[in-house]
């Protein structure tokens, strides 16, 4: 797992902000901190553009969620002091797409391809997670009884990998056609038991 320009300074800032936010915290069942820089792997992976911004954005993505209320007033005012303008953008966008997506009202967020790119690695890397954990899960009927939810979002990814696969880079669309692939098959088999 090579994480691109891990020592730019936005790069090692958004890891310092990260850690200092997420800790304690768990996302996919593993530390907060570890989701976040698997997103920018994955980024740094299958986006050949990819920049130190965009890799920041990718680390620091579900970290504000996590800060303190406490001695910060405005977690996007910190990004931007912090790391730049365009990564406060991106990571803001990104909390109103999980919104949306939580509230079933989420369109993909096509016409901004910065967000798009982190939003895409964030679910490839989200879905390979529950995925993977669903496939070795001792009890797998009842590991999808817990994650109802996420198996009644798999048309919404579906829809979201069909508009986003033609913007995107090539590799990264596969990376997220293949969980969708595997996530349809799950929600086939385990949907009904549920």
């Amino acid at each position: 797992m090579t994480l691109r320009f891990s020592t730019h300074p936005i790069v090692s800032t958004a890891r310092r902000l990260a850690r200092q936010w997420c800790e304690g915290h768990q996302i996919d069942g593993a530390p907060a901190m570890a989701h976040g820089v698997k997103v920018a792997v994955c980024v740094g992976r299958h986006v050949p553009y990819a920049n130190p911004e965009l890799i920041a954005a990718a680390i620091i993505h579900d970290a504000p969620e996590f800060a303190p209320a406490a001695g910060v007033t405005d977690v996007y005012d910190v990004l931007t002091a912090e790391l730049s303008a365009e990564v406060a953008r991106i990571v803001q966008a990104l909390a109103v797409e999980h919104q949306a997506l939580d509230g079933g009202e989420a369109e993909p967020p096509i016409a901004d391809l910065r967000t798009l790119l982190v939003s895409t690695a964030d679910k490839a890397v989200s879905m390979a997670s529950i995925l993977n954990r669903g496939e070795t899960a001792e009890d797998q009927v009842a590991y999808w009884q817990d994650r109802s939810k996420f198996l009644a979002a798999v048309p919404y990814i579906r829809n979201y990998y069909s508009r986003a696969a033609g913007v995107i880079p090539r590799p990264l669309a596969d990376a997220l056609r293949v969980m969708v692939i595997r996530a349809e098959l799950a929600a086939a088999r385990y949907s009904s038991a549920l």
